[in-house]
């Protein structure tokens, strides 16, 4: 199922090869990866793992990377999706997500990346120009 969702378990160590960005690194080790890996302890210290994060900037510093490494770091599959590429497959943006995310519910754990969001989320995306 994770080869038809576009996805696979990163490489280990890909977490060690982040080399910039020590401050959003020790960031997201305490308040993402830790809570996540270490489900026992953080459930007997009351802490709610996250179920989602957003990364944000401008292309090419690092989320994707990031996001990959996380999923190493994890041992758990990454997918990668592109909303432009979900709406073109004829039954529209909405049908397209509801069926990948179906999909990977059916999965134990997952990282997913949804890149390009803002061909998507900004006003009038999807339909045309509008003057």
């Amino acid at each position: 199922m994770l080869a038809r969702l576009g996805g696979a378990v990163p490489p280990a160590g890909l977490w060690r090869q982040v080399a910039r960005m020590a401050k959003e690194k020790t960031l997201i080790e305490r308040r993402i990866v830790l809570p996540l890996s270490r489900s026992v302890l953080t459930a007997e210290h009351g802490v709610v793992p996250p179920r989602a994060v957003v990364l944000f900037g401008h292309a090419g510093k690092g989320k994707t990377t990031f996001a990959r490494s996380i999923a190493s770091r994890l041992g758990w599959p990454f997918v990668e999706l592109f909303p432009s590429r979900l709406a073109s497959n004829g039954g529209g943006l909405a049908a397209g997500i509801g069926e990948m995310f179906g999909s990977m519910a059916k999965l134990d754990h997952v990282v997913v990346f949804i890149d390009e969001v803002e061909e998507v989320s900004r006003p009038g995306a999807g339909q045309g120009r509008i003057r």
